[in-house]
């Protein structure tokens, strides 16, 4: 039977095209449902993204800190926002709201960075905002390489902290 997932999880060894996989799911929702699509990276990587969207045609694209997420209604096209700015903006009630119906799909990249507890890198206050972007999106798409790379404890702790459902 076909099984309809909200949250799909890409982890493989880093180079193997994870990025690419997401951008073709990302262009597809967002020609047949339009609205809109976030990206959240880390900040050095925004200037990829934003490349990689750019060489498609009819796709709106722009580079934003997370204080877009704090106006309402939010903009439709492709928007890439740095993890890390998210720290410095949280959404109100009235924005989660928008973000639920307009936003078809939120792409974490390096989806381990801030939410594997116990990591060198975890911040519990960027694994809140970046849960909270994911919780109000329709669907998710999480990248990552280090869960393959370190123990299965990651792999169930990236689980843990990015899977909406049961």
């Amino acid at each position: 039977p076909k099984h309809a997932r909200d949250t799909v999880i890409v982890a493989d060894e880093g180079g193997m095209g994870k990025t690419y996989a997401a951008l073709i799911v990302a262009i597809h929702y967002y020609r047949k449902h339009g609205g809109s699509v976030i990206v959240l990276c880390p900040p050095l990587m925004k200037d990829e993204w934003f490349k990689a969207f750019s060489k498609v045609s009819g796709v709106k694209v722009r580079r934003r800190s997370a204080e877009c997420l704090t106006d309402h209604p939010f903009e439709e096209g492709v928007t890439i926002i740095s993890k890390y700015s998210l720290l410095n903006h949280w959404m109100s009630d009235a924005a989660r709201d928008d973000l639920e119906k307009r936003v078809e799909l939120c792409i974490l990249d390096e989806g381990h960075e801030g939410m594997i507890a116990g990591g060198a890198n975890f911040n519990a206050a960027m694994k809140a905002s970046i849960q909270d972007v994911l919780r109000h999106s329709k669907r998710r798409l999480i990248a990552t390489a280090t869960p393959i790379r370190k123990s299965w404890a990651d792999l169930r702790a990236l689980l843990d902290a990015t899977i909406v459902d049961d």
